[in-house]
C-alpha cells in the first residue's frame, strides 16, 4: 500500500473512533437522563423527589404481614419479657427492618427479639423510646432528652447528646431531629445531632391541634412561618402561605411520598383541600370541599380520608386521590361517636370508643372496609382487626381468648380459621411476617406457627 493510502486509512480510523467514543458519551448521558426522569430525581435539582428517599423512618413500612389461609399448627414456646414498670399494662412492637428483629417497647423500656430464634438479644431499662432504625444495622434511641445511637443486634450504646428541656421529638433523620418545645408558642426547631443545642431553623407551631408537623414521608415541617424542608434545612420550595390568619383560617399542608395537599381550615366554613404540585408551588388538582371536620390525617394513608355525620346515626366516608383530589370511593357505615382507625396493607378498621372506656369497657363496635373500594367487608362487636396481608384480616374476639382468620377478598368475609390464645386477655399483634399474642400479666408473648 503506498504511504500516502496508509495515513489515509490511519486519519478516517481516527475519525471513526472518535465519533464512535462521541457517540458512546452522547447515549450514556442520554440513558441518565432517562433514569433520571424515570426516577424523578431531575438533573440539576431535586425536581419531583420521592419524598422518603432520604428519610428514615422511626418505624420501616411494614408490608411482610402474612396471608395464613390454612389452620395454623399452634403456638411456639413462650418468650419471656422484662417488666421494667410498675404497669404492664401496654406493650407494643416496633419492626426495625433488620432480619427477624423486633423491638418490644415495655412499660420501663426496650427489647430486642429475634423472632427467627426466638431470642433475646438486648433490653433497656430507663424508659427509653425508639425513634429510627438506620440503614447500617444501628439505631437512635431517647431516654429523658438524650439521643443515643444503639446497635439493633447488640444493644451497644453511644451517646448522641442531649436536648434542651422540654423539648418533644417529632421526627429523626440520620443526621437531624425536629422538636417542638412544651411552651405556649409550640416553637418547632430542626437541629443537627452533631449540635443538639443550635437551631438550624425554627417556627411556631400551629394551633389546631388536628394539623401534622411533620407530613411528606418526615421530610415537610408545618410552621405558622411557612414549610420547612428538613433535608434542605430551609424553606421548602412550596408552602409560604402555611399559617394562621387574622380571620381563624388555618392553612398548612399534608400528605405522604405519592402526593400533598394544601389544607384551608376555618371554624366558621367548610374545609378546602387541594392536590399540590411541590416543585412549582401550584395547584394540580380541583379543589375538594370537606364539609364537617377535618380530614383524618393518618399519617402515611393511600388517600385523603374525610368524615362526616350522615343520617339515621350513621357516618359518611370518603377518600380522595392524594395526586388528583379525585373521589376515589365512599361508604356510609352504621356508626356514630368517638372512633379509632387504624390502616393495614388492604384494609381500614375502625372502631367506636364511647367517651368513657371505664364506664363503658367493650365490646365496641368495629367495622372492616376495603381500602381500594371503600366496601364494608363485615361490622360487629364480637371482633377487632388486629392485623392484615393482603387476603387475610386478623381478628381478636372481645375477650382476648381467640384469634381469627377471614377472607377480605371472598363475597361474603368468609372465615378460614380460629385459634385459641395461648393464654386468657391476649394482645394480638402483627409484626415483621408474624403474628404474636402477648400477656402484659406476666410479660410474656408467644409467636404463631403455621400449618
Amino acid at each position: 500500500m503506498p504511504p500516502e493510502n496508509a495515513g489515509r486509512h490511519r486519519r478516517r480510523f481516527r475519525v471513526i473512533l472518535w465519533t464512535v467514543l462521541v457517540l458512546v458519551v452522547a447515549l450514556a448521558v442520554w440513558l441518565a437522563m432517562l433514569v433520571a426522569l424515570r426516577d424523578g430525581h431531575g438533573l440539576f435539582g431535586l425536581g419531583r423527589v420521592s419524598i422518603a428517599t432520604r428519610i428514615v423512618k422511626a418505624q420501616p413500612v411494614d408490608n411482610s404481614q402474612p396471608d395464613i389461609t390454612m389452620q395454623p399448627s399452634g403456638w411456639s414456646n413462650a418468650i419471656t419479657l422484662s417488666q421494667n414498670g410498675s404497669d404492664p399494662s401496654y406493650y407494643s412492637a416496633i419492626y426495625t427492618g433488620i432480619g427477624n428483629i423486633v423491638i418490644m417497647v415495655l412499660p420501663g423500656g426496650l427489647q430486642a427479639v429475634d423472632l427467627g430464634s426466638s431470642r433475646v438479644l438486648w433490653s433497656t431499662s430507663n424508659n427509653e423510646t425508639w425513634e429510627l432504625t438506620l440503614d447500617n444495622g444501628m439505631g437512635i434511641i431517647a431516654s429523658a432528652g438524650r439521643l443515643l445511637r444503639i446497635n439493633v443486634l447488640t444493644g451497644q450504646t453511644s451517646f448522641i447528646g442531649s436536648l434542651p428541656d422540654s423539648q418533644g421529638i417529632y421526627s429523626v433523620s440520620a443526621d437531624a431531629v425536629v422538636t417542638m418545645g412544651n411552651d405556649p408558642a409550640k416553637l418547632i426547631c430542626q437541629r443537627k445531632l452533631t449540635d443538639l443545642s443550635t437551631c438550624v431553623w425554627q417556627g411556631a407551631g400551629m394551633a389546631l391541634p388536628e394539623v401534622p408537623v411533620v407530613f411528606g414521608g418526615g421530610r415537610f415541617v408545618n410552621t405558622t412561618g411557612g414549610v420547612y424542608d428538613t433535608i434542605t434545612a430551609a424553606k421548602a420550595t412550596f408552602g409560604l402561605d402555611a399559617g394562621e390568619q387574622a380571620d381563624g383560617t388555618t392553612v398548612f399542608y399534608t400528605g405522604n411520598d405519592t402526593g400533598i395537599m394544601r389544607i384551608t381550615a376555618n371554624p366558621d366554613a367548610n374545609t378546602i383541600a387541594q392536590p399540590w404540585d411541590i416543585r412549582h408551588d401550584q395547584p394540580v388538582g380541583d379543589p375538594i370541599t370537606i364539609k364537617g371536620n377535618l380530614p383524618l390525617l393518618l399519617g402515611d394513608e393511600p388517600w385523603l380520608l374525610e368524615q362526616q355525620a350522615g343520617k339515621n346515626s350513621t357516618t359518611i366516608f370518603k377518600a380522595y386521590s392524594w395526586q388528583t383530589g379525585e373521589k376515589l370511593w365512599q361508604t356510609t357505615v352504621d356508626m356514630t361517636g368517638l372512633s379509632h382507625y387504624s390502616l393495614f396493607q388492604n384494609y381500614l378498621s375502625v372502631v367506636k370508643y364511647p367517651a368513657d372506656t371505664v364506664k363503658h369497657p367493650g365490646p365496641y363496635q368495629s367495622v372492616v372496609i376495603d381500602n381500594a373500594t371503600g366496601h364494608e367487608l363485615w361490622q360487629g362487636k364480637q371482633y377487632s382487626a388486629i392485623a392484615a396481608g393482603k387476603q387475610v384480616v386478623y381478628m381478636a374476639s372481645s375477650d382476648g381468648k381467640t384469634l381469627f382468620a377471614f377472607d377480605g377478598q371472598s363475597k361474603h368475609f368468609t372465615k378460614l380459621w380460629s385459634i385459641a390464645a395461648p393464654v386468657d386477655s391476649a394482645q394480638f399483634m402483627a409484626v415483621a411476617g408474624r403474628i404474636i399474642a402477648l400477656s402484659s400479666a406476666t410479660g410474656q408473648f408467644w409467636i404463631l406457627r403455621p400449618s
